[in-house]
């Protein structure tokens, strides 16, 4: 599993969800993105978590219970096994 931690945003999404897609092509693995901050992408960490099959979530502000939380949902999220051809 991969975990992706991002504050920002890039001008080349398309490659990026490209390279993420390739990478997870065989299915064995799967890539968690979780956004940090108001500036965040959102874009980019929900395009990520859909072209590695993984998931999405966001934390605003610098609150370091609710990025606990997410953290910890993201790691139980990696820990299920993922359902394919359903």
């Amino acid at each position: 599993q991969v975990f992706v931690l991002t504050d920002g945003q890039v001008s080349n999404e398309t490659q990026v969800f490209d390279l993420v897609r390739g990478a997870c092509a065989g299915g064995m693995s799967r890539t968690f993105c979780l956004g940090l901050g108001a500036g965040v992408s959102h874009l980019l960490v929900e395009g990520i978590a859909r072209a590695g099959r993984g998931t999405a979530s966001f934390v605003v502000g610098g609150d370091a219970e609710a990025l606990h939380v997410q953290v910890l949902s993201q790691l139980k999220n990696a820990l299920q096994p993922s359902l394919d051809n359903v």
